[in-house]
């Protein structure tokens, strides 16, 4: 995209101020019909007291097929670029209809179990008042692999072998292991510890409608702390679980304080120091040393160096869910597990 891109992303807050619209949008002018974009259709035209050009929005297409697009282009009907401005009483408003907490920290601890639904569906699609500027310029929805592979002027990210036959196929691999990949042309091979892509490049935007696996387990995660990846993962006949987890704290952050009520965990501490809390109890941690956690047992650490952790979970299930977290901020722990402040 174009400097002045961002131009508009700046204007979104003066043309919320001077309508009466709840959300503001940036629509980029489509150069040709297109099946991979969503599309906004304009209900008319104005002007704000300023001078400003904007459109309000009668009604959204989410990707249509190439001939659909066309008739939408004859209405004037925009790209929508996934920007999104709102009035924040606007909102909180929405999440009190929902029964949702709009404290921070409430936010967070229920953050886990909100519905998996995107900002578009749920809020935008069913708003009313909504107001788009229109952007002419160099736009590029990057959603789809055939689109962002566009973008990535290398053909190999990670390890593997691409034949020079293999003419505009790409290989992304976060594994260890390499991929080789042999005469085929525009393919688009992605490999990460969630899975495995093989796909036409045309045809990679239909990964949505094959994964049946939506409530998979993920293998990878950043989260606020760190990140974590799965190892290993077993069931055992009669419903025992083990999982297996390599988990990483970057120096001076820490885990919430928690318990699971359905599993208990052995922490194997394999570089790094920090300090662990556990049912109420400080001590300081180092490589080498053995935490067991039992299920219902209180616990938080906190790295004073970059920390790297075996995890090994067993219970009868094993889920993300399974967590009870009492608090997030290390002083706020303390406070709590330990009754005293940090001077």
């Amino acid at each position: 995209m174009e400097t002045h891109f961002f131009q508009k992303v700046k204007e979104l807050e003066p043309l919320l101020k001077d309508t009466d619209a709840d959300l503001g949008l940036i629509g980029a002018a489509p150069d040709r019909p297109s099946s991979k974009f969503g599309y906004m259709v304009p209900g008319e035209h104005a002007v704000t007291e300023q001078g400003m050009d904007y459109v309000r929005i009668s009604h959204f297409a989410e990707k249509p097929d190439e001939e659909q697009a066309r008739g939408l282009i004859q209405q004037s009907a925009l790209w929508n670029c996934g920007v999104f401005a709102f009035r924040l009483g606007y909102i909180i408003q929405q999440l009190l209809d929902r029964g949702l907490p709009i404290q921070y920290e409430e936010m967070l601890r229920q953050y886990s179990r909100m519905e998996k639904i995107s900002f578009d569906y749920a809020i935008v699609e069913r708003a009313e008042k909504i107001v788009a500027l229109p952007y002419h310029g160099i736009w590029k929805d990057l959603g789809t692999w055939d689109m962002l592979t566009e973008e990535i002027h290398t053909p190999l990210v990670g390890k593997g072998v691409l034949t020079d036959d293999s003419f505009n196929t790409h290989i992304i691999n976060e594994l260890d292991i390499p991929i080789t990949v042999i005469g085929a042309p525009n393919l688009i091979v992605a490999a990460s510890p969630d899975g495995i892509l093989v796909s036409e490049k045309n045809a990679s935007l239909r990964i949505k409608e094959v994964l049946s696996f939506g409530d998979q387990r993920p293998m990878y995660e950043e989260r606020r702390w760190g990140r974590y990846r799965v190892l290993d993962y077993i069931k055992y006949p009669g419903g025992y679980e083990v999982l297996t987890k390599r988990i990483c704290v970057t120096a001076g952050n820490n885990l919430s304080y928690q318990y699971h009520l359905l599993r208990s965990e052995v922490w194997t501490v394999i570089s790094g120091e920090g300090e662990m809390i556990l049912d109420g109890v400080a001590s300081k941690v180092d490589k080498g040393d053995v935490i067991v956690i039992p299920a219902e047992a209180r616990h938080s650490l906190k790295g004073f160096t970059d920390m790297e952790i075996i995890e090994v979970q067993t219970g009868s299930q094993l889920i993300e869910d399974d967590i009870v977290r009492l608090a997030v901020h290390w002083e706020e722990i303390i406070m709590i597990a330990l009754g005293s402040e940090i001077h």
